[in-house]
C-alpha cells in the first residue's frame, strides 16, 4: 500500500470492481502516476495521483515507477501468458485473470472455500438506516457524522464502494470540503460544488475493510467556509450541505453456502415473505406474526404474498417446499436443476434451511415453525448463529428476556444506568462553537416495565478567565427544553440532576445534550477556542417503575411489558394477511413482544374471559368487559357536544376499531378490525394519549379519550337511554320545563296575591 505504480502499456482501464466484466471507471494514459491502496489476487486497487480517480486494475499491466518488476509482477504475467497462449477470444483474458489469481503472490487472497459459485451484491442507503430525511451540515465550521453499515460476517468480500451524493449551497469558498473516512481510514477529501447542483462522487473500497468486521464505519466530515469571517457565516446561514439519502454502500461477495445470518444481514429493505396458499394453520400464522415483527423493528417493509410465488424468505412445510421446488426447476442445458435445501442438521428438529436453484436464493423455515433462533440473531447474539454452527433450542419468552427484567428486591426503587449504554458519547471532544450528543432510548433499552426519571450529568468544562467567553449547557427531551445551565469556568468536575417529566416521553425518546460558548464581540477574526470539553462515564441515567393503570396507548407500552395473552378470531386465519399486517404494525409501534405460546384462536362470537393482560382482535361477546366502544350495541357513531356525527362506523366497512378495555381488573388492547379489502398499514400509527382510535389504510382517521367526552363521544342510535332521549329532546325538555315553571310561578304569584288580599280584608274588618 502506497506504492508508486505506472501503466506498462500505453493506456490502462480501470476497473469499478477487480473483474473485467465490471463496468469501466476511466482510462489513463501511460504517462500518469498511481498509487497502489490494495491487491486482492490478480488485481490491485490504485488512485490516479491527480485526479484522485480510484479503480480496480490487473497487475500485468502495471509495474512499479522505478522500472523493476517485483516477483508477484511477474509471477501473475508469466501466468497468464501461458494461459493466453492456449486460448484466444473474449474467455482469453478472464482465463488470464484466473490464473493470475492462482499465481500472485497477494497480502490478501480470495478464499473460495464454503461459498457459492456466484456473485452477489447488496446495496445499503441511508433509508435502510433509517436517515429518511438524509444528512444536513447546517452552518459554518466543522460537522461530522458517523454511519455503520452492515457487512457479511461469514462471505467473502469481493469488493466496496461508498458513492455520496449531496448538494450544496451557492456561498462557499475553494476551501469547502468533504471527506470520508472507512473505518477510521481517510479515504476521500473533495472540494464542495458550490453551484446548487446535485454532485456525487465514489470511493472504492478494498476487500481488506470487510474482512471478518460485520460493518463499515463511514465518517464524513465536512468544513463549511463561506468567508474568512466565521461569525458573518453564522449570522448569514446561508451555508449548507445536504447528503441525499440515496447515499449508498455497495458490496459485491461470494455468499457463503451455509451461513443463515450472513442471509439475514444482508437482506434489502423491502422484504418479500411468501405463505401457503389457502387457510394458514396455528403454527404458520404465529410464524409468519413473530418474523414480520423481527424484521420491522430491523428497519425493513415487509410485504406478504402465497405461494407458488417465492419470495426473499417461504414459510411452508417440507413438504410444500419440496412440491413447490420441484414443480418450478431451472432450465440448465436443457436438464432440469432442482433446488437444494441446506439444513444445519437433517434430522430432527432442523427447521430453518437455505435453498438455492439457479441464481435465486430464499430462506426457508419449516416445522415445527420455531422462529426462536432468529433471535440468536440480534444483537450480541448474532455471533453464536453463523452457518451450521448453532442448533434448534426452542426459546421461551421469559428467556429471551430474562436479562431485561428487575431484580426483586429492586422493584420498588429506583435504579440507574450509565449514559454510555443509552449511546452517549462520553469521550473527549474538542469543542469549537458547539458541541452535541443526541441519543434515541426506547422501551428495549431498558429493564422491561420502566421508564426514565431522571438524568444525572457529570461534566468537566474548560477552564476560562475573565476575558473568555462563558460556557452554557442545554438539555433537551423530545425537542423539548428541560434546562439551561451557565458553567464555572474552574475546570472542576460539575453535576447537574435534570427531571426528565412523563407527560413528555413518549415510546421512543430523543436526548439532546448541547454545550455552547458565547462570541466574543468584534468581527470574530481570531482563531476560535478549541477547549476539550467531556460528560464523564459516571453520569446516569435513573429509572423508575411504571406503575398504575394504563390509560392511554402510551401506557401500554409498560404495562404489557411482562407478557399478555392474544386472543385472535379464527376467522383471521382466513384473511390472515390483513390481521397480520395489524398486528405487526401495532407490536411494532408501541414496541411489545407477544409471546407466541400465548396466542389463542378461538370462535368468531365467543365470550372473552381473559385471565390477565391481553389483546383481542375479532368480533367478540364482551360479556362483563367494559369497553368505550361497543359493537354489540347495534350501530356506531362518533358525535359532536351538538349532535353533529362526525364517524359514522358502520357506513365505513374499511375502518379498523383500537380501543383500551378493562376486564375485572386486568386492561387490554380490544381490535375490531374492517370487514373489506387487504391493505398496508402506513409507516407509524403515532398513537400517545387516547384510549380510542379509528384506522384505515391512511392512518387513524379519528382519535378521542372517552374519560373527558367533552368535545365528542359515542352514540348507538339502535339503543335508546334516558340519557339519548334527553339529548335529542332537550329543546322540547327544556321549552317544556320553562312553561311549567312559568305555570308554577304564576301559580304562586297569584296564591301570593290572594293570601294578601284576605289579610287585608282580615285587618279591614278589625278596623270597622
Amino acid at each position: 500500500m502506497g506504492d508508486r505504480l505506472v501503466p506498462v502499456g500505453r493506456r490502462l482501464t480501470l476497473y469499478r470492481q477487480p473483474a473485467l466484466s465490471s463496468a469501466l471507471v476511466a482510462r489513463v494514459s501511460h504517462d500518469q502516476r498511481l498509487i497502489e491502496l490494495e491487491r486482492m489476487g490478480a488485481w490491485v486497487l490504485v488512485a490516479v495521483g491527480k485526479s484522485g480517480v480510484q479503480g480496480w486494475a490487473r497487475i500485468s499491466a502495471l509495474k512499479p515507477l522505478s522500472g523493476v518488476a517485483s516477483v508477484a509482477h511477474r509471477a501473475a504475467d508469466k501466468a497468464g501468458r501461458v494461459v493466453r497462449s492456449r486460448v484466444s477470444g473474449e474467455g482469453t483474458r478472464e482465463r488470464g485473470a484466473e490464473a493470475g489469481v492462482a499465481a500472485a503472490t497477494s497480502s490478501a487472497p480470495v478464499s473460495t472455500r464454503g461459498s457459492t459459485s456466484f456473485l452477489s451484491s447488496r446495496d445499503f442507503d441511508l433509508l435502510d438506516l433509517g436517515l429518511k430525511d438524509g444528512i444536513v451540515f447546517d452552518g459554518s465550521g466543522g460537522h461530522g457524522k458517523t454511519i455503520f453499515f452492515p457487512a457479511p460476517l461469514d462471505s467473502d468480500v469481493s469488493s466496496g464502494e461508498f458513492v455520496l451524493r449531496y448538494q450544496a449551497s451557492s456561498m462557499m469558498l475553494d476551501r469547502a470540503n468533504l471527506r470520508v473516512s472507512i473505518n477510521d481510514r481517510p479515504m476521500k477529501v473533495r472540494r464542495i460544488a458550490s453551484d446548487g447542483m446535485v454532485h456525487q462522487f465514489s470511493v472504492l473500497l478494498p476487500p481488506s475493510l470487510f474482512r471478518k468486521r460485520g460493518l463499515v464505519k463511514v465518517r464524513i466530515s465536512g468544513h463549511l467556509i463561506g468567508s474568512d469571517d466565521r461569525c458573518r457565516d453564522e449570522r448569514d446561514g446561508a451555508l449548507f450541505v445536504r447528503i441525499f439519502p440515496e447515499t449508498t454502500l455497495h458490496i459485491a461477495y461470494h455468499p457463503a453456502l451455509h451461513s443463515v445470518r450472513d442471509y439475514w444481514r444482508m437482506l434489502p429493505r423491502h422484504v418479500v415473505l411468501s405463505l401457503p396458499a389457502g387457510k394458514l394453520t396455528p403454527e404458520v400464522f404465529k410464524s409468519a406474526w413473530s418474523m414480520m415483527v423481527m424484521l420491522e423493528k430491523a428497519g425493513k417493509v415487509v410485504r406478504l404474498t402465497r405461494l407458488p410465488e417465492i419470495g426473499h424468505i417461504v414459510i411452508a412445510s417440507r413438504a410444500q417446499l419440496q412440491d413447490q421446488i420441484r414443480a418450478h426447476p431451472v432450465k440448465r442445458g436443457g436438464t432440469a436443476k432442482f433446488a437444494r435445501l441446506f439444513y444445519p442438521e437433517s434430522g430432527k428438529g432442523a427447521n430453518i434451511a437455505l435453498a438455492r436453484y439457479g441464481n435465486h436464493r430464499f430462506l426457508a423455515l419449516s416445522e415445527p415453525f420455531d422462529t426462536t433462533p432468529f433471535y440468536l440473531l440480534d444483537d450480541h447474539w448474532n455471533t453464536l448463529a453463523a452457518g451450521q454452527h448453532y442448533r434448534l433450542f426452542p426459546l421461551t419468552y421469559a428467556s429471551y428476556r430474562f436479562h431485561m427484567r428487575l431484580p426483586s428486591h429492586s422493584m420498588g426503587k429506583r435504579i440507574a444506568i450509565p449514559v454510555e449504554r443509552i449511546g452517549i458519547n462520553t469521550r473527549v471532544q474538542k469543542m469549537f462553537r458547539s458541541t452535541s450528543w443526541t441519543t434515541t432510548v426506547g422501551p428495549y433499552d431498558f429493564p422491561s416495565g420502566v421508564r426514565m426519571s431522571r438524568l444525572r450529568l457529570e461534566v468537566v468544562a474548560p477552564v476560562r478567565d475573565e476575558r473568555d467567553p462563558k460556557y452554557e449547557l442545554y438539555v433537551y427531551l423530545n425537542d423539548i427544553l428541560l434546562r439551561s445551565m451557565r458553567l464555572k469556568d474552574s475546570g472542576a468536575v460539575q453535576s447537574f440532576e435534570i427531571p426528565l417529566p412523563k407527560k413528555y416521553q413518549m415510546q421512543f425518546n430523543k436526548l439532546a445534550i448541547v454545550a455552547e460558548h458565547d462570541v466574543d464581540n468584534g468581527d470574530c477574526r481570531g482563531i476560535p477556542p478549541t477547549d476539550p470539553f467531556q460528560i464523564l462515564p459516571s453520569s446516569r441515567l435513573l429509572l423508575v417503575r411504571h406503575t398504575g393503570d394504563p390509560e392511554n396507548f402510551f401506557d401500554l407500552t409498560y404495562y404489557f411489558s411482562d407478557g399478555f395473552d392474544t386472543y385472535i378470531e379464527e376467522e383471521g386465519l382466513v384473511h390472515a394477511d390483513r390481521i397480520l399486517y395489524l398486528l405487526t404494525r401495532i407490536a411494532v409501534d408501541y414496541p411489545l413482544l407477544a409471546d407466541m405460546s400465548r396466542v389463542h384462536f378461538v370462535a368468531a362470537g365467543s365470550r372473552l374471559e381473559p385471565s390477565g393482560p391481553f389483546w383481542a382482535i375479532g368480533a367478540f361477546d364482551l360479556g362483563d368487559i367494559e369497553a368505550p366502544v361497543r359493537f354489540d350495541k347495534g350501530r356506531v357513531s362518533v358525535v359532536d357536544h351538538e349532535g353533529n356525527v362526525l364517524l359514522d362506523v358502520d357506513r365505513l366497512p374499511d375502518v379498523t376499531t383500537m380501543q383500551i378495555a378493562r376486564a375485572g381488573r386486568f386492561y387490554g388492547l380490544l381490535i375490531h378490525p374492517d370487514r373489506g379489502r387487504d391493505y398496508l398499514f402506513p409507516e407509524a400509527l403515532h398513537l400517545q394519549r387516547d384510549d380510542i382510535a379509528f384506522l384505515d389504510d391512511n392512518g387513524i382517521i379519528l382519535s378521542l379519550d372517552s374519560h373527558h367526552p367533552t368535545l365528542v363521544r359515542m352514540f348507538y342510535p339502535d339503543v335508546s337511554t334516558w340519557f339519548d332521549v334527553f339529548d335529542a329532546y332537550r329543546f322540547w325538555i327544556f321549552a317544556f320545563g320553562w312553561f311549567l315553571l312559568s305555570v308554577l310561578a304564576l301559580y304562586i304569584f297569584r296564591q301570593m296575591r290572594h293570601q294578601r288580599a284576605l289579610r287585608k280584608a282580615a285587618v279591614d274588618d278589625i278596623d270597622h
